[in-house]
C-alpha cells in the first residue's frame, strides 16, 4: 500500500503495474486485492479475533465503512458453525442476511 501510494515503485518501474509483475510475479488486480485485505485487517485491529488470511478479509472489503467491517465480522465469529470463521461464512452466511 504505501509502495503504490508514495509511488516508490517509479525508482526503479515505469508502472505499478510493472513493479508487481516483475518484483512479486502478481498481476495489479491480485496486487489491489491484497491491498483491500490489508486495510480490511487494519480496520479489524481492535477486535481479538480477526481474519487469519486474506482470503477472509476479501469479503469483508465490499464494505467501505470500517465500523461496519468489524460488526460485519463480529457478526460471523458468533454464528460461525463451531465457531470457525471461513471466507465461505464470510461470503454466503453474512451477507446473504445484511
Amino acid at each position: 500500500m504505501q509502495i503504490r501510494d508514495n509511488r516508490l515503485y517509479r525508482e526503479i518501474h515505469g508502472t505499478f503495474e510493472e513493479y508487481c509483475k516483475e518484483k512479486w510475479d502478481i498481476s495489479r488486480p491480485r496486487a489491489y486485492q491484497l491491498i483491500k485485505a490489508a486495510e480490511v485487517q487494519d480496520n479489524l485491529s481492535t477486535i481479538v479475533d480477526k481474519p487469519a488470511n486474506e482470503a477472509q478479509a476479501r469479503p469483508l472489503t465490499r464494505i467501505k465503512d470500517p465500523d461496519e467491517q468489524r460488526e460485519v465480522y463480529q457478526k460471523a465469529v458468533e454464528t460461525a458453525p463451531e465457531g470457525k470463521v471461513t471466507a465461505c461464512v464470510l461470503r454466503y452466511g453474512v451477507f446473504q442476511t445484511t
